[in-house]
Parts: C-alpha cells; structure tokens; sequence
C-alpha cells in the first residue's frame, strides 16, 4: 500500500510540486502591448531587501517608486555610464545573438 504524504499547513503542498528557484540564465517572455518585456532573473538577497526596503519608504508622494521603476531607472544610468566610459557616449553595437550562456567573457 502506497504511503499517503501527510497535510502541512498547505494542502496543496500534497499535490502541487514545491516551487522551484528561478534558473540562472534569464527567460524573456514576449513583450506586452506597452512594449515591456519580462525578463526573470536572481538578485543577490541582501540587494533586494534593500531595494525593496527603499521601495516602499519611497512608495508615496512624491517619488511614488515601484521596484519596476527603480529597476529601470537604475539600469538606464548604468547603461549610460558604461557608453560614456567604454563606447564614447555612442550606443553599443546591437547584438546578432541571444548572450551566450555559461561562464562569463573574459577580458583577456
């Protein structure tokens, strides 16, 4: 006789497989009709507490910060920084492929 999985506090953990982390590499979903992308990937656990920490001390009036937005906007300012620093100021090149996985690029 098959042994039967005892009830949690979810009863839904006895049919539904546990949840899974998110995988390394990222996975872009299609775009929405805003033109915004979903793009899963892992953030340090100390990065995004604090992230999340600023979020909602900032959440109202005036700065009304969603994790989204600070995401973004964060992102921007790299971006620029990284063309001004390594690109003079001009856009990087646009890619022919998807990034390849695995380990990074090295300088050398």
């Amino acid at each position: 006789m098959a042994k039967r999985k005892a009830l949690g506090s979810d009863p839904f953990d006895a049919v539904l497989p546990a949840a899974r982390p998110a995988p390394v590499e990222a996975r872009v979903d299609e775009a929405s009709s805003t033109g915004a992308v979903r793009l899963g990937i892992r953030f340090d656990s100390d990065l995004i507490d604090e992230i999340r920490d600023a979020v909602v001390a900032l959440s109202g009036p005036p700065h009304q910060l969603t994790v989204v937005g600070f995401v973004n906007e964060a992102c921007r300012r790299e971006l620029a920084r990284l063309r001004n620093e390594a690109n003079r100021g001009q856009p990087f090149p646009h890619r022919g492929s998807a990034p390849r996985r695995g380990r990074r690029v090295s300088g050398a």
